[in-house]
């Protein structure tokens, strides 16, 4: 079926692994039968409990602790997807179809999109449209990208598809890791982190993915600043346009409570907070983003790392953009408080506009 991403038998998966020691056998922790699965509305259900994942056949899979190259507690995984087969039931884009942005009319021009810039090349990705496919495997200016989005933490990073010299493609496992996202790659299956930005389970866990800019704005910014750039058509594999047209997640975002928890969190701020996260030289900083608009466009500078960064925002077409010293966009991300502290443990935190200064 076109869209479909074909699923490796195990057997054969696991068969390509050369030691026994570093074999992925499959399963994580899931929704106990007959448990209800928190609701994307915010309301909260039963915790998930531990059980085998099914697969593609119907035979169950287990990890086996001295089997398995993990980096992370198994035990943190938790089943995100209702279903015995939860991967690829989110459909992860493997060929977007892009329009021209003079053309598009299925988005609005105070929409928000995630841009990726690359060479004379730059596509946006609405994020309405991303709730319903999480990961968008593409091409720009021969660039293989790999841009992701996490409803739940409001979080979207891109990287560069390229791993250890080979070029792979990302689906969606129907898993969660401290509420993100984990994405499995077709060639190995192993299980990615997008917060962590590395494999955590697999025979390539430890490997890390290479980090790459992205900006975030309104689709009236991206076409102000990208005439002749390109936008994720509405009609993708494994969606229909209708499919688009309501906001899935609206209960959740609206709701101060997660629909899966985190482990212990930090208290400086409320969980959903927006915070735009600058990591570099082993320190991280977050800055509440309501902060940065009541103090002022800026820019400010912020030292991270050994490192100075300029934050230029422009709220109006909702834009925030980081800058080494030499002016060229950088990595950060822009996501909710209780993810970037999960991730980002003893992180500093503006606590007023001049920390930031």
């Amino acid at each position: 079926m076109p869209g479909c991403v074909p699923r490796p038998a195990w057997p054969r998966a696991l068969a390509r692994c050369a030691a026994p020691a570093t074999v992925l056998l499959a399963a994580l922790v899931g929704t106990g039968c007959g448990e209800a699965v928190p609701s994307r509305d915010g309301t909260e259900g039963p915790r998930p409990a531990v059980r085998p994942l099914a697969g593609p056949a119907g035979s169950a899979f287990r990890f086996r602790s001295e089997a398995v190259r993990s980096e992370i507690d198994l035990r943190e995984v938790v089943q995100g997807v209702p279903g015995p087969a939860p991967r690829d039931r989110i459909p992860a884009i493997l060929q977007p179809r892009m329009e021209e942005v003079s053309s598009v009319r299925h988005v609005g021009l105070h929409e928000r999109v995630l841009v990726f810039a690359a060479g004379v090349d730059a596509h946006a990705y609405p994020v309405r449209m991303l709730d319903a496919h999480e990961l968008v495997n593409d091409r720009v200016d021969g660039v293989p990208v790999l841009v992701t989005w996490c409803p739940l933490c409001s979080s979207a990073m891109a990287f560069d598809r390229r791993v250890a010299g080979e070029e792979r493609t990302f689906g969606v496992s129907g898993f969660l890791w401290r509420s993100d996202v984990l994405m499995y790659d077709h060639a190995s299956e192993s299980f990615w982190s997008q917060l962590d930005a590395r494999a955590v389970a697999g025979p390539l866990a430890g490997t890390r993915l290479p980090v790459l800019p992205l900006e975030s704005m309104t689709l009236a910014a991206f076409r102000a600043s990208y005439p002749h750039g390109r936008v994720l058509g509405p009609r993708q594999a494994g969606r229909s346009p209708e499919d688009y047209l309501r906001d899935a997640y609206a209960g959740y975002r609206s709701q101060p409570g997660l629909m899966f928890e985190v482990g212990e969190r930090d208290p400086r701020l409320p969980a959903k907070e927006e915070v735009l996260g600058i990591a570099h030289g082993g320190e991280a900083w977050a800055i509440p983003v309501a902060r940065l608009r009541e103090a002022g466009r800026g820019p400010w500078t912020i030292p991270v790392g050994g490192a100075v960064w300029t934050v230029r925002d422009d709220p109006e077409q909702d834009r925030l953009r980081v800058e080494d010293a030499a002016g060229r966009l950088a990595p950060s991300l822009r996501c909710a408080w209780f993810a970037w502290a999960a991730f980002h443990p003893g992180t500093w935190l503006a606590s007023r506009p001049t920390d930031a200064r």
